[in-house]
């Protein structure tokens, strides 16, 4: 991992990533060079100060390269050996709008994370009736980056 300066300003060395198979968590990105501090700088504060920050175009090909000719710059979290772990630190920190990335130049998609519920712990779904309206044992897709699963408990008191 190659360290450079601060050129946006933010208090954090920017920290390139390569393609290494590792997962980031993306908090914020911007190929706007009059939003760059605006956009990645609340990200950084919400990480608690965590956040790094890279320029696409000097890291892993799985991202953008360039808006309109503009670098891309991303606020992130990681690098984590696991999807599970940067899933697990996205739920953590629960910034909007982040999303996790693999660092495989082959891989072009977001990597969706999965989040099991015990039924028990989700507000009751009805047709205002009373009546049920089907099974909960289903995935449901919530967002093209989100996954989540319930399921009915064990024991039904």
């Amino acid at each position: 991992m190659a360290r450079s300066a601060d050129p946006l300003e933010l208090g954090v060395d920017m920290s390139q990533q390569h393609c290494s198979g590792e997962f980031l968590v993306i908090l914020a990105s911007s190929g706007d060079p009059a939003a760059y501090a605006s956009t990645l700088r609340p990200a950084h504060e919400q990480a608690g100060g965590e956040a790094k920050y890279l320029r696409t175009s000097d890291s892993c090909n799985s991202f953008v390269q360039e808006i309109d000719g503009n670098d891309v710059y991303a606020a992130y979290l990681g690098p984590f050996d696991s999807a599970w772990q940067a899933c697990e630190a996205r739920g953590r920190i629960g910034y909007g709008g982040s999303y996790v990335r693999e660092l495989r130049s082959d891989q072009e998609r977001r990597t969706p994370c999965a989040c099991e519920y015990s039924s028990s712990e989700l507000p009751r779904i009805s047709r205002g009736d009373g009546g049920a309206v089907g099974s909960l044992d289903r995935p449901l897709r919530l967002r093209r980056e989100e996954l989540v699963v319930l399921r009915r408990p064990q024991h039904e008191a």
